[in-house]
């Protein structure tokens, strides 16, 4: 008896569970789950120095664009910025961007993309040779600069300015840039006296333990010109220290809002400036130019994006046009 009473019992349970209404119904009815969100298109980005203010304005671009960056140091050497390109292309990341340290980085990053057909822009430096790349160009106002200087040193009444050059001998732009601006003073001053080319070394504070003594040996120095933002850092920093200040003029290059406002107060100071903002659009868009022009081989792309310069310092004094006799 007590057997029958627990057979019905599970019976009546397994009918309960079997026979229960809306289940089905609802399984029928329940919406699909949303599909996952598609991962964002990731841009590995190697710094191989420091290059101040450039990491938030790469993140700023990226969320802007809807891309995820990954970003690696590879300070210090070559060989460090080659190992932080290499983790990232075995990461399988989308497409580079490298900051480089120095001009033999830029074949071996140029093979390492071409070898995984990754887009590979290049920033601020290059060698001209190695694919596209977005940054200031070397001759951006370089020569505008030299003619407001030189105009300076007319009015000065000086006849044969003394010229240091503060230069970034890796980098043959950087040279070049601080070249144009000699030859804008010499065409129009006839000759000038180019007593020192100083070599930067790593960071300001080394190179101006071998500027301010080199400057105080030379008494005399009219004009501090630099070819990139470190060498110009340096060489403003070298007019304070040295005392020179008040009587030396310096061109240069700079992407810092700092030194802008400082060549715009001082008086004795020309910077052609550009923005970091404008880089990082420039980098991307040089990612996006090779997505629509070179799919199928992206080493085989050629693009350049030179960021617009202002010239900051320096102005030409307004020569106000005296008004016509008799009115309208």
């Amino acid at each position: 008896m007590g057997r029958d009473r627990w057979w019905r019992a599970g019976w009546l349970l397994l009918c309960v569970v079997a026979c229960s209404p809306g289940e089905e119904e609802a399984a029928k009815g329940s919406p699909e789950p949303p599909p996952l969100p598609a991962p964002l298109p990731r841009i590995g980005v190697v710094f191989g120095e420091r290059f101040e203010g450039y990491e938030e304005a790469l993140l700023t671009e990226a969320r802007r664009r809807g891309r995820e960056l990954d970003l690696r140091a590879g300070i210090g050497s070559a060989t460090a910025s080659e190992s932080a390109l290499l983790t990232l292309v075995d990461a399988k990341v989308a497409a580079l961007l490298l900051f480089p340290s120095a001009p033999d980085l830029l074949q071996r990053a140029r093979l390492f993309a071409k070898e995984r057909q990754l887009p590979l822009v290049i920033a601020l430096r290059s060698d001209g040779r190695s694919g596209p790349w977005a940054g200031a160009s070397s001759q951006a106002l370089a020569k505008e600069a030299g003619e407001r200087v030189a105009a300076r040193l007319v009015a000065d009444g000086v006849k044969e300015p003394r010229i240091v050059v503060v230069e970034d001998g890796r980098w043959p732009e950087t040279v070049r840039r601080a070249d144009l601006a000699i030859d804008a003073i010499e065409r129009q001053l006839g000759k000038v006296d180019v007593r020192l080319r100083q070599r930067q070394g790593a960071g300001t504070d080394a190179t101006l333990k071998e500027l301010l003594p080199a400057l105080d040996r030379l008494k005399r120095i009219d004009v501090l010109i630099a070819g990139d933002p470190a060498t110009t850092a340096t060489a403003l920093a070298a007019a304070e220290r040295s005392g020179l200040a008040a009587s030396v003029y310096v061109v240069g290059i700079s992407d810092d809002a700092a030194t802008r406002e400082t060549a715009a107060k001082s008086g004795r100071a020309v910077i052609a400036c550009f923005e970091r903002d404008a880089v990082a659009r420039a980098l991307f868009d040089g990612l996006d130019a090779i997505a629509a022009t070179a799919p199928a081989d992206p080493s085989a792309a050629s693009w350049v994006g030179a960021v617009e310069c202002k010239l900051v310092g320096l102005e030409p004094a307004v020569v106000n046009e005296p008004a016509p006799a008799g009115g309208r």
